[in-house]
C-alpha cells in the first residue's frame, strides 16, 4: 500500500487557481525517487480518483482558496462527508474520501493544504503573493509527510518490542 498520495489540483488557465498544479509538479520532483509517495496533478477532482485514494495510507490535497489574504496558507484535517454533488467540478476532498470508503472500503487519513489566491482571472502564471509563499506551502507538505513517517516509524518500534511474555508462578 502507498504511504502518501499527494493530489494537487486547479486550473492552469486561471492565474492563481493553478497553485495545486504547480505544487504537485514541485513535490513530484522532490519525491520522484520515493516509491512510497505518489504525486498527482489534475485539473479537477473526479470520481476516478477514489480508487487512487483508497490505495494510500494518507492523503494531502493541495488547492487554491478564494477566501483570505493572498498567500495565506491554511491546513485542515479532512473527514469523509456525504455531500450532494451536481456537477463534476464540485467534487471535494470530503466527497472523494466518502466515495473511497463506499466503493473500496476505506477512507485514509487526509489533510488539505490551501493557499488564498490573489487572482483567478483568465491568465497564465501565479501572482506575486502566491509565488512568494509557494516555497512555504511546499515545506509544509514535506513536513506533514515527514511527521507521518516519523509517527509510523515510532509505531513500528513500539509494536516490534517482541512478544509479550507471561510470567507464571508455580
Amino acid at each position: 500500500m502507498l504511504d502518501v498520495l499527494i493530489l494537487g489540483y486547479g486550473n492552469t488557465l486561471r492565474g492563481d487557481d493553478a497553485l495545486g498544479i504547480h505544487a504537485a509538479h514541485a513535490l513530484h520532483d522532490f519525491y520522484c525517487n520515493d516509491g512510497g509517495i505518489r504525486v498527482l496533478a489534475t485539473s479537477q477532482l473526479t470520481l476516478d480518483l477514489a480508487e487512487d485514494i483508497s490505495q494510500a495510507q494518507r492523503i494531502i490535497f493541495i488547492d487554491a482558496e478564494a477566501a483570505g489574504s493572498p498567500g495565506h496558507i491554511h491546513r485542515e484535517e479532512v473527514l469523509p462527508a456525504d455531500e450532494k454533488v451536481r456537477f463534476t467540478h464540485h467534487w471535494t476532498p470530503r466527497t472523494l474520501l466518502m466515495l473511497s470508503k463506499q466503493l473500496y472500503g476505506r477512507a485514509p487519513a487526509a489533510v488539505s493544504l490551501t493557499m488564498a489566491v490573489g487572482s483567478s482571472e483568465v491568465g497564465v502564471g501565479l501572482s506575486q503573493p502566491v509565488q512568494r509563499n509557494l516555497p512555504e506551502l511546499l515545506e509544509r507538505a514535506r513536513e506533514i509527510v515527514s511527521n507521518w513517517r516519523l509517527a509510523d516509524a515510532e509505531n513500528r518500534v513500539h509494536s516490534s518490542t517482541g512478544p509479550e511474555v507471561e510470567l507464571v508462578r508455580r
